[in-house]
C-alpha cells in the first residue's frame, strides 16, 4: 500500500465501503484536513483528500499517474468486502503538497545516496531551471518539495520524520540519509492543484513586491498599520493567512482555486484601498499596475485568469 509521509503513521485498520462513508463524514464534521488511503485491490489504491472538511479530490492509482474519480467511485469495485484503510490527519501545507503529488505527472524516477546526493540533485535542478514537484523517500524521512525555476519553494516544502512534520531546508538535508528514492514530476496546468499553486505563488509574489514598494515610500510604521488592520480582518474569515511585514504567509488549503481567488481578492482590495488613503488614488494605482507587471508571466497569467488584476481592484 502506497503511503504518503510514512513516518507520520496514521490510523490503520480494515473497513468496508460503508465504513469509508462514515470516515468521510467525520472529516466534514470536524472541518479537518487529511487523507484517506484505501488498498482496494492487490495493485490498486484509492485516495480521498480533504481540505478543511471539504473533499478536494478523489483518485485511483494508475500505471504512471493517479486518475481522478468521483467520490462515489471510491466505494466501488473493491476486491474484497473490506480493505486496508489508512487515515491521516494533515496540516494544510501537507495537504496541498499531497494534492499536487496526486495530480502531477511523474517524469523521472532516480536514486541518490545521502545528503551529498541530495545536494547534487539540487544543483542539477538549479542548472536546468526545473519547475515541478519532487517526492523524496528515505528510511528516516519522506518529503514533497516544489521547485520553481530551479529553486525549492520554502512555503511549499513539507517533509516528515519520526518527530513529525517540518519545513526547514537544512533539516531536510540532514534527515535524508542512506538511499533516497526520488520521483520527479511535472505539474499538470490543466488540473486544479497546479492552477491553485500558480495562483498562490503569484499572489505571494505580487503582495511582496507591492508592500515593499509601499514601505519604501511611507516607512515601516505605516506598513505595520496597514498589515495589522488587514490581519484583523483576515482572522475574522478564519483563513490561515496573514501578512508578516511585506510577506503574504498563506498556510490555508482551499479545496477550490476559486475560493482562494476570492480570499486573495479581499486581501488585495484591502491593501490597495488603504494605500489610496495614504498615497492618493493615482499614485496607489500606478504602484499596483507597475508591481503587477513585475510578476513572472506564468504567475501573472494565473492571477489574470481569475480576474485578480489592478483593473479589477480599481472598480
Amino acid at each position: 500500500m502506497i503511503h504518503f509521509f510514512r513516518q507520520a503513521g496514521g490510523d490503520l485498520f480494515d473497513g468496508s465501503p460503508a465504513y469509508l462513508d462514515s470516515l468521510k463524514s467525520n472529516f466534514s464534521a470536524d472541518q479537518a484536513t487529511g487523507l484517506i488511503e484505501v488498498q482496494t485491490g492487490p495493485q490498486e489504491q484509492v485516495f480521498l483528500l480533504f481540505a478543511n472538511g471539504d473533499l478536494a479530490g478523489a483518485y485511483r492509482s494508475g500505471p504512471e499517474a493517479c486518475l481522478p474519480i468521483s467520490e462515489q467511485e471510491a466505494s466501488l469495485n473493491w476486491s474484497a468486502e473490506s480493505a486496508p484503510i489508512r487515515l491521516l490527519t494533515l496540516s494544510d501545507s501537507a495537504g496541498r503538497a499531497i494534492w499536487l503529488a496526486l495530480e502531477s505527472r511523474p517524469r523521472d524516477r532516480l536514486e541518490v545516496r545521502g545528503a551529498n546526493g541530495w545536494t547534487g540533485f539540487l544543483d542539477e535542478c538549479r542548472v536546468k531551471q526545473f519547475t515541478g514537484q519532487v517526492q523524496a523517500l528515505s528510511e528516516t524521512c519522506d518529503g514533497l518539495v516544489l521547485f520553481r525555476r530551479g529553486l525549492p519553494v520554502l512555503s511549499e516544502m513539507v517533509f516528515c520524520t519520526s518527530g513529525g512534520f517540518e519545513s526547514t531546508p537544512a533539516r531536510l538535508s540532514t534527515c535524508l540519509q542512506s538511499t533516497i528514492q526520488l520521483t520527479v514530476s511535472e505539474l499538470d496546468p490543466a488540473r486544479p492543484s497546479g492552477q491553485y499553486c500558480k495562483l498562490r505563488l503569484g499572489a505571494a509574489d505580487w503582495s511582496k513586491t507591492l508592500l515593499e514598494r509601499y514601505r519604501e515610500m511611507v516607512g515601516q510604521r505605516l506598513l505595520q498599520t496597514l498589515t495589522d488592520d488587514l490581519n484583523a480582518i483576515i482572522s475574522g474569515w478564519r483563513w490561515k493567512i496573514r501578512l508578516n511585514g511585506s510577506d503574504l504567509v498563506d498556510r490555508h488549503f482551499f479545496s477550490q482555486k476559486e475560493l482562494a481567488s476570492q480570499a486573495y481578492f479581499t486581501i488585495f482590495k484591502g491593501i490597495t484601498d488603504r494605500m489610496q488613503v495614504v498615497l492618493g488614488s493615482l499614485l496607489a494605482g500606478r504602484m499596483t499596475r507597475e508591481t503587477f507587471e513585475m510578476i513572472e508571466s506564468p504567475e501573472q497569467q494565473s492571477l489574470a485568469a481569475l480576474n485578480l488584476t489592478p483593473a479589477a481592484l480599481a472598480q
